[in-house]
């Protein structure tokens, strides 16, 4: 394990933070959402209007049947940009209906919208300036092994880390040393 490893292990869980934070935040506005549109009956008014566009949509068929009746050679199928039935069959759905209708106001400056956001942008900014200091911690530990356990102390799970990585943790020293090769101290591995 080295601390590179522990650093970039640890970005993941900052990412991993936000992401919930984003997923806490769009739960808290659907359910903003739905209770809005139960207390101003979004989805009664879209049926309500959805019933009288159809009402419209046939009225507008029985007088094109009279056109058509009263001058045999007329083309009343054709339904042009401008004309009624165009517009008026663009408008009958109901979901077509309910989304215009939530075009009729903006709601963003609620004291219950802007409390979500304001909360939202107070854990981003707490979870990206504490990582960045744990980080920042970690990267000016001596070696692996203090980060380990100074990261363990701040209540970090680390099974998943450890199970991560294939070598045991390990003091600063990665690699065996075999010291009668180095020729220090007095001692010479001579060849005779």
């Amino acid at each position: 394990m080295t601390k590179r490893q522990i650093i970039k292990w640890l970005e993941s869980q900052s990412e991993k933070a936000l992401a919930e934070v984003e997923t806490q935040s769009e739960k808290a506005l659907n359910t903003y959402y739905a209770e809005r549109n139960e207390k101003i009956g979004l989805d009664a008014t879209a049926t309500a209007i959805s019933a009288l566009m159809q009402q419209a949509y046939s009225l507008t068929e029985s007088f094109k049947e009279k056109v058509k009746a009263e001058y045999p050679g007329v083309d009343t199928l054709c339904g042009y940009y401008g004309s009624i039935s165009y517009k008026l069959a663009n408008m009958s759905s109901q979901a077509e209906i309910r989304s215009c209708l939530l075009k009729e106001f903006e709601d963003g400056r609620t004291e219950i919208r802007k409390g979500i956001k304001a909360r939202k942008n107070e854990m981003i900014k707490g979870i990206t300036d504490n990582y960045r200091n744990v980080i920042a911690n970690v990267s000016n530990m001596k070696n692996a092994k203090l980060a380990m356990e100074y990261l363990k102390n701040l209540g970090f799970d680390l099974s998943e880390l450890v199970k991560a990585d294939e070598n045991p943790v390990t003091t600063a020293l990665s690699v065996e040393v075999d010291t009668r090769f180095l020729f220090i101290g007095g001692k010479k591995n001579e060849v005779e």
